[in-house]
């Protein structure tokens, strides 16, 4: 038997006594809710065994967030712990996330499901959900991975007049942030399937970024022509040996010119140099051109994700 009740970290310790590590942390559903703002609708519930054992999550979330939902369009997500699977959990989780979104306004909900799990693409199917995207991670073995193959992209950059900064070379001040923001969404907006996501507002990136995020300026790979910036890398630490390739753009008018590769290689080198053994990144499948430059640097494609929606 178990009961669904809502969770975040501040009853966390009080309802669960034991987990299972699929299911999130009360580290983790704290970080979440630093990643929430004013207007941010965040609602997470639990699957609680008779004994305190967690084996069951579902979380539901609007406005702005990371990087946060369209008005009335709420995106979801459900874990259920291996072992308590095919007992009609997530569906009591997807049923209470469903009914507070709509209780909420919602015109549309969202949600990604691993393409190593089948069963859940053809539930969620079954529910009236359509096939929209799919999306795959891929990962760069730093240990295997030597920048000096790649010096004749750089020179060739060079060579046709491009230099290379980091956000690190600019002043640490408000005027350089909203500058890198709004050539971050520039280069975003031009990603597939853009349109379906709404980007957060300078502050709330400044939040998730300086307070959330270890934010590092000298992580961030610039590409100028001149004194303009036309293409950008973006990388994030998230443990002492993993990075995060958050974004990579070049601006339309300087494609085809090599640039996406040479400004992503800065990152891998740069990760490389600052001890990290990994660099993970997340591409649309119908991303061909950043695709064939992870291809380039020896990226190897990981597990992928189906999204799904249902418009209400």
């Amino acid at each position: 038997m178990y009961e669904i009740i809502p969770i975040d970290s501040h009853n966390y310790g009080e309802v669960v006594r034991e987990t299972h590590p699929e299911l999130p942390s009360a580290d983790e559903l704290s970080i979440q809710e630093q990643k929430c703002q004013s207007d941010t609708l965040l609602h997470r519930v639990a699957a609680i065994s008779e004994g305190g054992q967690m084996v069951g999550y579902g979380r539901v979330v609007c406005g702005p967030w990371d990087p946060g939902t369209k008005p009335g369009h709420f995106s979801f997500a459900i874990l259920v712990a291996k072992r308590w699977r095919r007992r009609g959990i997530g569906q009591k989780l997807y049923d209470t996330l469903r009914e507070f979104s709509t209780t909420h306004g919602a015109r549309l909900l969202s949600t990604f499901v691993n393409e190593s799990e089948p069963y859940h693409l053809e539930w969620l199917e079954r529910q009236g959900y359509r096939l929209v995207r799919h999306t795959f991670s891929s990962e760069l073995n730093l240990k295997q991975f030597a920048p000096d193959v790649f010096s004749d992209v750089l020179e060739r950059a060079k060579a046709s007049g491009f230099t290379f900064a980091t956000l690190a070379d600019y002043p640490d001040d408000d005027q350089t942030f909203m500058r890198f923001m709004e050539f971050f969404y520039q280069l975003a907006n031009d990603a597939p399937h853009a349109d379906t996501v709404a980007y957060p507002d300078a502050e709330t990136m400044k939040h998730i970024l300086k307070e959330v995020a270890p934010w590092d300026p000298s992580s961030i790979q610039l590409v100028l022509d001149g004194q303009r910036w036309i293409g950008m890398s973006v990388l994030i630490r998230e443990s002492r040996e993993r990075y995060n390739l958050v974004l990579t753009g070049v601006d339309r008018a300087y494609r085809g010119q090599g640039l996406a590769l040479a400004v992503k290689l800065k990152s891998a080198e740069y990760a490389k140099n600052n001890g990290g053994e990994f660099v993970q990144t997340h591409n649309d499948s119908n991303n061909e051109r950043i695709i064939r430059v992870n291809q380039q640097m020896g990226f190897v494609p990981r597990s992928g994700s189906y999204g799904l929606e249902l418009v209400l």
